[in-house]
């Protein structure tokens, strides 16, 4: 059966599913309690509230039945996250196979950089499209900058990051992942919330201040939700060279206002056949635009460790100042008795960024993006029997305008259209086969200005394609399946001018072949849950940011390496081993290699991507003492990668090792106060090195800080 639209539950799942398979490997198998002795397992039943579940595939679905690489980060581990001054993309670092890029940059997964092939100059310059799309509520947001987007972890709910391709599901762009948030909804109580804190390192405070409150408008028919919050924090690193009389405070520092309101209407109370969802959400603020990037001894003469910038060169001192609005409409309406669910989803967002007026770097820069998106989804079939799963119809409209003043201006469109469809059969009761695919068109044009010059060029591209996915999943026990797909990702192509030589050029679009076998074992309760995933990627065309001339940054193409592969796995436990200790772990394994070379630069075969760590583990634990004291505890590590697909050794990072510790009071019921320090040992870690290891862009210090939050 279909959930019915209603009212989102705010009971919380007690545990994440991370895992390191080696250290359990026993319980691959154990058998399961009340599993059929017959050897044919009971049908699976409809997810119910409680069971760990996936909603990142655009319907809810138990763990056990997704057949995609996934991890699942619920409201109580993202509140034990929580650090002023950070975003959500620093709070789920964890997460196996990414790889922190730092504050303003979007983690890469598999190798592959989210935020686009050069991230924020790349999408600025070349109109490039981010790789894992950022999906609040199902409304995607542009990946830009951190204050300028939805980064926060207040009144969320869960937050889910796919990896590997999700273009069936979650159209063109979505060639390395998904990060899926949910945040609060309306509920039919009355509830208010609060939130303050405050974090300490040797650069100074950070703070955030949030609220909530909840109101019931006709009582079990409409109900509403508003969110307000404020923060602001200094960057991790000092500023040198600054004439005198100047406050370089300004520069360092980031400010942001966000509001969200949703009203949720059903009109025949929480049971109700129909519902209707409105949100809107609003951001201002002011951001550097390379938050802990510091210069190295090549520029100032002193180690990076020191944590410096020049005032007025070396390119580092850009400040944006941004706004940001989400609105959309989500309805649902289940059609009678088992003819399945009907849903809508209309959103229209913008992003707009522009140099502030105060920053002493020369460049200066204007963007202003729009994107219309329009989803049909019909959900039907419980898993198990017969045929059941989703089909859709998108329309997208994505409008850019973006200047480097004085240098280049873009001006593009891309439209999209998709019919898509993600289906499974149940050919025995325990064996379903997955099946889908999406065909896709994708019109972008594009009009690109070299100002010095005067010399102006435009660049389109019309595409249609079928991207297909088939699989398999086998269902072991009620509490094991192991399933095996096949799919293929994409991302579109483009035209760009060369800011150095004012050539124009275009590249093709990216595609991958991602082959993927995940097992997965969840015991009642989800006191146990375990999952693992191995994959093979074959990676066709891939788009690449390059500096043609090593001297020159303005050089940058988007350039096409004809073939790569990847492969890998990810490894995730959570165990609730006594009713007072929960532990996790996880694991990623990656190796990446450039297959075939450029024309011009064929030795990059046998070059590794770049952003691609060997081995990320990490391990947890929840000690409650008491009922009103709880202990943790994470540990992270980041094995060493190159920054780029050149490998140069001057731009090596990683080989980092990050401690948390945190300690969470509750004083009063619904009153908590938390204490934690993050990267305990002050380790000081390359997450990126950049300009032929001139500049680096570092772990956050340590930090220290105090979280009150209370719920009425």
């Amino acid at each position: 059966m279909l959930p019915s639209p209603r009212f989102r539950s705010h009971a919380d799942w007690p545990m994440r599913p991370l895992g390191l398979a080696a250290a359990v490997s026993a319980a691959f198998c154990l058998p399961a309690p009340g599993a059929a002795q017959d050897g044919r397992s009971p049908a699976p039943a409809a997810v119910t509230l409680g069971e760990l579940s996936v909603e990142g595939e655009r319907r809810v679905q138990s763990l056990l039945d997704t057949a995609t690489s996934v991890t699942i980060i619920t409201k109580p581990e993202l509140e034990r996250r929580i650090t002023p001054g950070r975003t959500l993309f620093q709070d789920i670092e964890n997460v196996p196979n990414t790889t922190p890029l730092g504050a303003s940059e979007v983690p890469a997964i598999r190798g592959i950089q989210s935020s686009g092939a050069g991230g924020l100059p790349s999408n600025i310059l070349q109109g490039t499209l981010p790789r894992a799309p950022l999906i609040v509520d199902e409304i995607v947001r542009p990946t830009t900058l951190a204050v300028s987007n939805f980064l926060t972890t207040y009144d969320v709910e869960r937050v889910e990051v796919l990896r590997g391709p999700q273009s069936t599901l979650r159209g063109r762009n979505a060639i390395a992942g998904a990060f899926i948030v949910n945040t609060g909804d309306p509920v039919p109580v009355a509830e208010a919330g609060a939130r303050a804190g405050f974090a300490f390192d040797r650069f100074g405070p950070a703070f955030t201040l949030a609220g909530l409150a909840n109101v019931p408008l006709v009582p079990d028919v409409l109900a509403a939700r508003l969110v307000v919050e404020q923060e602001g924090s200094p960057d991790p690193r000092s500023m040198i060279e600054v004439p005198q009389g100047v406050d370089p405070g300004r520069l360092l520092e980031a400010r942001a206002t966000r509001v969200r309101g949703k009203l949720l209407y059903t009109p025949d109370g929480p049971g109700s056949d129909l519902s209707v969802k409105l949100l809107a959400d609003y951001q201002s603020g002011t951001v550097p635009q390379t938050r802990n990037v510091v210069a190295g001894p090549d520029v100032i003469g002193q180690p990076f460790r020191a944590r410096l910038i020049p005032y007025a060169r070396g390119g580092y001192q850009r400040v944006f100042d941004a706004q940001a609005g989400a609105f959309g409409a989500d309805t649902i309406y289940r059609l009678p008795g088992e003819a399945g669910q009907l849903r809508a989803i209309t959103s229209y967002v913008f992003d707009h960024l522009d140099s502030a007026r105060f920053q002493t770097d020369a460049t200066r820069f204007r963007l202003r993006e729009e994107i219309f998106n329009q989803d049909v989804l019909y959900t039907f079939g419980t898993v198990g029997t017969g045929l059941s799963g989703l089909v859709g119809l998108n329309v997208n409209e994505r409008w850019q305008d973006a200047a480097a003043i004085g240098l280049t201006r873009s001006i593009g469109r891309t439209s999209a259209q998709a019919l898509f469809a993600d289906l499974r059969y149940a050919l025995t009761p325990d064996l379903d086969l997955l099946f889908g695919g999406r065909l896709n068109r994708n019109d972008d044009a594009r009009t690109q200005t070299l100002t010095p010059r005067r010399l102006t060029t435009a660049a389109g591209t019309d595409e249609v394609v079928f991207l297909p996915k088939i699989g398999a999943s086998y269902r072991i026990d009620p509490v094991q399946t192991v399933a095996v797909t096949a799919r293929e990702g994409y991302n579109p192509g483009g035209g760009s001018i060369n800011l150095f030589t004012g050539n124009p050029y275009t590249f093709r679009s990216e595609t991958v072949w991602t082959f993927e076998t995940t097992y997965r074992r969840v015991l009642p309760d989800n006191r146990f849950v375990l999952g693992v995933t191995g994959f093979y990627n074959l990676h066709d065309n891939p788009q690449l940011y390059l500096q043609r001339d090593p001297a020159n940054r303005f050089s940058l193409e988007v350039v096409n390496l004809p073939a790569g592969v990847s492969y890998g796995a990810e490894f995730e436990v959570s165990a609730r081993v006594a009713e007072d200790l929960d532990l996790r772990a996880g694991l990623g394994l990656l190796r990446t290699e450039i297959t075939e070379g450029l024309p011009t630069n064929p030795n990059l075969r046998g070059n590794r991507f770049g952003r691609d760590p060997a081995v990320t583990p990490s391990a947890g634990f929840v000690w409650r003492v008491s009922p009103t004291l709880a202990f943790d505890a994470n540990v992270l590590y980041v094995s060493s990668y190159f920054s780029d697909l050149t490998n140069l050794f001057v731009e090596k990072a990683g080989n980092y090792a990050l401690v948390d510790l945190g300690v969470t009071a509750t004083l009063a019921e619904g009153v908590t106060c938390r204490a934690f320090v993050r990267n305990l040992t002050d380790e000081v870690g390359f997450t990126r090195r950049i300009g032929a290891g001139t500049a680096a862009d570092l772990t956050p210090p340590r930090t220290v800080g105090l979280l009150m939050q209370a719920r009425f």
